[in-house]
């Protein structure tokens, strides 16, 4: 918490000293990705055409709660899926972690990120590229309305056209609250790239200035958002949502996150300790659930997001899992019928 205060204190400092009243987000004309468009789906060939080491994920289904029938691992995309931020792709309940995002697919992630309800009855087109009959129109007005997203300097915002790694981070650096930080530190896009680095938005985010993203890198990036420190962020008229430091995981949705190991479930105990229906134990502490819909995870460390009363709302496998090994002196207890 130090550490987060210092960097906010010293982001703010540099703010101080901007003399300009006004600052403009208008984005720079960036790479075209020749034959790449929002839709198609990765085949392993960056844009220069380069192969690199992507793999296609396996086909599996982990858990009621949030499943795809295309990917595994939970960890990033699970969390995103129960706050409904980011959905599966299609009626097939596939996510395509390797499908091209649109620029208009981002702006709506931007606004579920936070919460925002989406605005109707837009009389005029802000943008001469989103006419008012694009199936997302008012989603990218709200969002322009809101700070969140930038056209290019001959007034289209080109909603279509695949989404670059820097648009991305600048979308996203803007939602937790540091445009101003951002245009001092340098602006589009270097300067939203530095704040991005410094706020820890771009952890393990693999992706460089040269390519199209995809579904599961901007996944990475709203999962890592959730938990980077927010700076005052004043939403249409004027509505705080966050106070500075604080988390959109816990301002926004109310959610706190954990990670342990699952030792007992409503059915049985790994350690011998007593545990009651309708609870868990992860690590020494119990924690209440709606059922047994988290009892296959036994065993597993997982990261867990609970509310203010303890209770449960979604756990998820950790990418490293951490299996229990139970010795033969510590068999699992069992309720007798």
């Amino acid at each position: 918490m130090k550490k987060t205060n210092k960097l906010i204190a010293l982001l703010l400092s540099a703010v101080i000293s901007v003399t300009c009243t006004a600052i403009i987000y208008a984005e720079e004309d960036e790479q075209v990705f020749e034959g790449f468009h929002a839709g198609d789906e990765y085949k392993g060939v960056d844009i220069d055409g380069k192969q690199d080491k992507k793999e296609e994920e396996p086909l599996t289904v982990e858990q009621e709660l949030v499943s795809y029938a295309d990917l595994t691992d939970l960890s990033v995309v699970g969390i995103l899926g129960y706050l409904h931020i980011l959905d599966a792709y299609n009626d097939q309940n596939e996510f395509k972690p390797n499908v091209y995002v649109s620029r208009a697919e981002m702006a709506d992630a931007c606004i579920r990120f936070l919460n925002i309800p989406v605005r109707e009855g837009y009389s005029g087109s802000m943008f001469y590229d989103v006419p008012m009959e694009h199936e997302k129109a008012n989603i990218i007005y709200t969002a322009y309305e809101s700070g969140l997203i930038a056209g290019y300097s001959d007034n289209t915002f080109r909603p279509d056209e695949v989404l670059s790694y820097s648009a991305a981070v600048s979308m996203m650096t803007r939602a937790l609250g540091y445009s101003d930080i951002s245009a001092y530190m340098g602006g589009y896009s270097s300067g939203y790239l530095k704040t991005a680095r410094d706020i820890g938005l771009l952890k393990n985010f693999h992706a460089n200035n040269q390519e199209a993203l995809t579904r599961i890198e901007m996944a990475q990036l709203l999962y890592n958002a959730l938990e980077c420190p927010m700076l005052n962020v004043d939403i249409g008229e004027k509505i705080s949502v966050s106070k500075d430091g604080e988390i959109p995981l816990e301002a926004i949705w109310k959610l706190t996150r954990g990670t342990d190991i699952v030792n007992a479930n409503s059915i049985t105990s790994l350690t011998g300790e007593a545990y009651g229906q309708n609870e868990m134990t992860l690590g020494n502490k119990v924690y209440a659930v709606d059922g047994h819909i988290f009892d296959s995870y036994l065993g597993y460390q997982v990261n867990f997001y609970y509310k203010d009363d303890n209770t449960i709302v979604y756990m998820s496998k950790t990418k490293d899992v951490v299996e229990k090994v139970i010795k033969a002196s510590e068999e699992p207890e069992f309720d007798e019928e």
